[in-house]
């Protein structure tokens, strides 16, 4: 009996830890949705890797890489989730739509309020094996950047209002 409910235990903890680390991956707009729900629960949570697509895994790869060349942090060093370092997140509204030639492409769109502040922000998904994953992330407006541009290039030489 007692055998019983140790292994009970373990598995219920095992199924437990990998629900709390994986989001749903049914559809776009619920990944997103449950990553942002797992950050606001805790400011430690960080998305795991299988959610983006090979190409943008390759491309954190080699910015890692080359940060530790460089003897530091690779050219993304902030959070492209939130946009920043610290977060404090709040009204997060996700909406989302297919893309008009292919099934296999679809955009969701969030809005929340950080730091008091509205901000919008779009993840582009592609399925890849059956599974939705993430191909790039787009801050819009002032400021803003995509994130295989950051990764590949860096954020210094980003187009800025004055580049005409």
């Amino acid at each position: 009996m007692l055998r019983q409910l140790i292994v009970a235990v373990f598995f219920a903890c095992g199924f437990a830890t990998a629900a709390f680390a994986a989001p749903p991956a049914d559809e776009p707009k619920a990944i997103v949705q449950g990553i942002y729900a797992q950050m606001i629960k805790t400011t430690t949570f960080t998305p795991p890797d299988n959610i983006y697509s090979p190409r943008i895994q390759e491309l954190f790869a080699e910015d890692r890489a080359d940060g530790e060349k460089g003897g530091g942090v690779g050219r993304l060093d902030w959070d492209p989730w939130v946009n920043g370092q610290d977060f404090q997140i709040t009204n997060i509204v996700a909406s989302s739509r297919k893309d008009e030639f292919r099934t296999d492409r679809e955009i969701v769109k969030v809005k929340m309020i950080n730091f008091g502040k509205p901000a919008v922000v779009f993840f582009y998904f592609e399925k890849v094996k059956g599974h939705w994953q993430i191909d790039d992330i787009r801050w819009p407006g002032k400021g803003g950047w995509t994130l295989s541009l950051v990764l590949k290039y860096g954020s210094d030489f980003m187009p800025g209002e004055d580049d005409n």
